[in-house]
C-alpha cells in the first residue's frame, strides 16, 4: 500500500467533504467490553464495581466509605462519570477506567446525580435537586458553567440517557412516573411511555432506534423496550422478578439489568428479544445501574485482521463524524468506485489525523 501517492490532489479534496460534511455526533458502536456497576455488596456503602462481561474480573473501583453510585461509561471506554458524595454533596465525579485520576466536575450543595456522557464526550447530563424540584442539567466533562435542560416546576426529572446521534436525551419523570425525551437545548420536549404504573431508567439502543426501560404496569417491575418515538411498546424482561436499571450493550445484542435474585438484586444480562437471560453476580448485597464499556477500534472496525469497506464507514460515520452521504464520497479517496484498505488507511492517518491503534488481541492491520 502506499496512500502517500494520492496524497497531493486527493488530500485537498477529501479535506473540503470532510469541513463541508455535517457531523452526526454518533456514538462510536464498539464491540463489547467491561459492565461497570454499583454495588453496596459485603453490607457497605454503595461503591462503583467493574467486571468483564462474563461475569470473571469483578473489582471495587472506588473503595471509599462514601455513597458512590450511577456510573456511565465514557464513549471512547477510557473514562467512568459518577456520582458520589465524598465531598459532603452528592456531585458528579470522574475517574479513568481502572478508578484512578478522580476529578470532581459538579460543586453544587445540592443533589447531583446520574450522569450520562454526550456522543462525543465532551459533555454531561445529569439531574440535580435545586428549589425544591429536580431537573436535568448539563455541564462540560471537566466541569465549568451549566445549563438547565428541563424546567417544569413541581417536576421530578431524573435518569437520563444521551441518544447516540446527540439530538435527545431520554428521562423519566414524576409525578406521572412517565418516560420522554427532551432535546439538549430544552425544546422539543415528547412523552414517550407513561401507561400503567412506574415508568424508570430509559436507555437507548446503540443505533438510536429503541429505548429500554423498567415498568411495573405488569405489577412489578419488568424491562420493556419501544421504539424511539414512544411506539411498539413490548415487554422483554420477568415481570416477577422486579428488574430496573436496564443498558445496552454497544452492539445492540444484550441489555444489562438489575433483577431480585430472591435475596439481592444482582446483575443479569438477557439478549435484546428477552431470551438467554444470565445471573452475572452474586455478591451478597444490592447491585444497580449497569454501563456497558464500548471499545473503539479506529481501522479495524471488525477486528478481522483486515481493512475493509465496512471499516471505513465505521470510523467515517462514527468517529471522523461525517454523515452518510459524506462517507461514500471521502471514502473513495481513488476514485475508483470502490472503498479499500488504501483508503481507508490514507483516511485515518493522514485526513482524520487518528493513530491506527488496536484492541488487544487483534492482528495488526494487513497481516
Amino acid at each position: 500500500m502506499q496512500p502517500f501517492r494520492y496524497a497531493p490532489l486527493l488530500l485537498f479534496g477529501v479535506l473540503l467533504l470532510i469541513v463541508s460534511a455535517e457531523g452526526t455526533g454518533a456514538s462510536y458502536p464498539g464491540q463489547n467490553g467491561k459492565i461497570v456497576f454499583g454495588s453496596n455488596r459485603g453490607g457497605g456503602d454503595f461503591d462503583i464495581w467493574v467486571m468483564d462481561a462474563d461475569a470473571s474480573n469483578q473489582q471495587n473501583l472506588t473503595n471509599n466509605p462514601a455513597r458512590d453510585k450511577d456510573p456511565s461509561w465514557s464513549p471512547d471506554g477510557q473514562l467512568i462519570a459518577f456520582a458520589s458524595d465524598r465531598d459532603g454533596d452528592s456531585d458528579i465525579w470522574v475517574m479513568n477506567s481502572d478508578g484512578s485520576g478522580l476529578v470532581q466536575v459538579t460543586h453544587n450543595e445540592v443533589h447531583d446525580g446520574g450522569p450520562t456522557w454526550s456522543p462525543d464526550g465532551t459533555r454531561l447530563a445529569f439531574e440535580s435537586s435545586r428549589d425544591q424540584d429536580t431537573h436535568i442539567f448539563i455541564v462540560d466533562s471537566d466541569g465549568g458553567a451549566e445549563s438547565q435542560v428541563t424546567n417544569t416546576p413541581g417536576e421530578t426529572a431524573r435518569d437520563a440517557d444521551w441518544s447516540p446521534d446527540g439530538q435527545y436525551i431520554a428521562f423519566d419523570r414524576l409525578p406521572n412516573a412517565s418516560i420522554w425525551k427532551v432535546r439538549p437545548d430544552g425544546t422539543g420536549e415528547q412523552k414517550l411511555a407513561e401507561a400503567g404504573g412506574g415508568n424508570y431508567d430509559p436507555s437507548w439502543s446503540p443505533d438510536g432506534k429503541k429505548i429500554a426501560w423498567g415498568s411495573n404496569r405488569d405489577g412489578r417491575y419488568a424491562v420493556f423496550v419501544m421504539d424511539s418515538d414512544g411506539s411498539n411498546e413490548t415487554r422483554i424482561g420477568d415481570p416477577n422478578a422486579d428488574e430496573s436499571t436496564p443498558a445496552w450493550s454497544p452492539d445492540g445484542t444484550l441489555i444489562a439489568f438489575s433483577a431480585d435474585d430472591g435475596d439481592s438484586y444482582e446483575m443479569f444480562t438477557m439478549r435484546a428479544d428477552g431470551t438467554d437471560r444470565l445471573q452475572l453476580t452474586d455478591g451478597g448485597g444490592d447491585s444497580f445501574d449497569p454501563s456497558w464499556q464500548a471499545l473503539r477500534t479506529a481501522g479495524d472496525a471488525n477486528c478481522d485482521a483486515s481493512v475493509n469497506s465496512v471499516d471505513a464507514l465505521q470510523v467515517l460515520r462514527y468517529v471522523a463524524q461525517l454523515s452518510a452521504s459524506a462517507c461514500v464520497l471521502a471514502g473513495n479517496v481513488k476514485c475508483d468506485d470502490g472503498l479499500t484498505a488504501t483508503d481507508s488507511l490514507f483516511i485515518l492517518r493522514f485526513v482524520a489525523n487518528l493513530s491506527v491503534t488496536l484492541p488487544q488481541g487483534c492482528p495488526e492491520i494487513g497481516s
